[in-house]
């Protein structure tokens, strides 16, 4: 989680739309991978 709060305190200084668009990818990206990781955990676990 610290990737992203050093991410969201760098693009404060600069607070740009753009910038906020990667901090919301980047948190989407994040969440498909651990829902990645627990679908084939589920998977092997059965």
């Amino acid at each position: 989680m610290w990737i992203i709060l050093t991410a969201m305190r760098t693009f404060d200084q600069h607070s740009t739309g753009r910038a906020w668009a990667s901090v919301i990818v980047l948190v989407v990206l994040v969440a498909l991978l651990f829902y990645a990781a627990w679908y084939y955990a589920g998977r092997v676990g059965m």
